[in-house]
């Protein structure tokens, strides 16, 4: 599992309003402030297709998730693939944050902005990043 400190959005998201991080034993904690709740990072791989349509669906407004979300749950899955998206959410998926990279010139390059979520949108979006549903 990667570390939130480690990613490429990591200044996006510790910088955010509702995120804090405390020192622990292991290193330090992020957390959404608004419900106390770890932030962890995970990243995952798609095919061409379905990077595509991830991508769609992240650059869109949020007021039009929905159906997109909606049209793409089983549809999207992880696979070695040309897509990597990075992402924060928090435990109770009340946070989440999402950054897009395409592999190119064996690397992966940045190929979105940071987005980043609250409420009910990050659930949605969590769900269909970490479950498929």
């Amino acid at each position: 599992m990667a570390k939130v400190s480690k990613l490429d959005m990591a200044q996006a998201v510790l910088n955010h309003s509702n995120i804090t991080t405390q020192k622990s034993l292991l290193g330090e904690k992020v957390i959404y402030t608004p419900t106390g709740s770890k932030v962890k990072a995970y990243q995952r791989e798609y095919t061409s297709s379905d990077g595509q349509l991830a991508q769609r669906i992240l650059a869109a407004p949020e007021a039009k998730m929905e159906p997109l979300v909606a049209k793409a749950r089983g549809v999207i899955k992880a696979a070695i693939g040309s897509t990597r998206i990075d992402m924060c959410i928090s435990a109770d998926r009340q946070f989440a944050a999402f950054q897009v990279f395409k592999f190119l010139n064996l690397t992966y390059q940045r190929d979105s902005d940071v987005r980043i979520f609250e409420g009910y949108t990050a659930n949605l979006l969590a769900d269909l990043f970490l479950n498929g549903k």
